[in-house]
């Protein structure tokens, strides 16, 4: 119930924002190897190591999974300056 308000309040803020909010199914996005796209449970050697069996790629397992799900489509984009009165955050100028 908390994860649809948090959606609906981010989709209600695009609008106000005019940002676009994209969005990407998360699974297996640390399981994923960015180089080469294997996928396979053995390429995350722990919680915080991820090395890839097929090509040996290896980094983080967090910016792994950052670097998968922006591949996929999940970030938002902004449009910049909305004018004079009146900035990106919503916060006056």
């Amino acid at each position: 119930m908390a994860l649809l308000r948090t959606g609906r309040a981010v989709r209600n803020r695009a609008r106000r924002t005019g940002t676009t909010v994209r969005t990407a199914n998360p699974a297996y996005t640390s399981l994923t190897c960015p180089a080469c796209g294997y996928v396979h449970p053995d390429n995350r050697k722990s919680r915080a190591t991820f090395v890839c069996t097929s090509c040996g790629h290896g980094e983080h397992a967090d910016t792994v999974g950052a670097k998968n799900t922006l591949a996929r489509g999940m970030r938002a984009k902004g449009r910049g300056d909305l004018g004079a009165n009146r900035s990106v955050k919503g916060q006056p100028a």
